[in-house]
């Protein structure tokens, strides 16, 4: 029996907004999340893309928009939450 096609959230986070200026850090996240969606046939729509570059020390999680749209979706709009940080150096 095939496996039914899931439809994936995905959220990339730069931890410091002030990094992501010039850099390609946020694209080569979400190209890793990518792959890895298409490699597991996952259904991949721009609508369950959420980016942000936020702090977690400066800004809680539950003031982070981003994060609570992709958490919000998570309960009945999506299957799999594959996410992509890249910290700060």
């Amino acid at each position: 029996m095939p496996r039914r096609q899931e439809r994936a959230g995905r959220y990339v986070r730069e931890s410091d907004e002030r990094l992501i200026a010039g850099t390609t850090t946020m694209e080569s996240a979400t190209k890793l999340v990518n792959d890895h969606c298409e490699r597991q046939h996952y259904i991949c729509e721009t609508e369950y893309e959420w980016r942000e570059a936020i702090s977690s020390v400066e800004v809680p999680y539950m003031e982070r928009p981003a994060l609570l749209a992709m958490l919000a979706a998570a309960k009945s709009e999506v299957d799999p939450l594959l996410g992509g940080l890249k910290r700060g150096s």
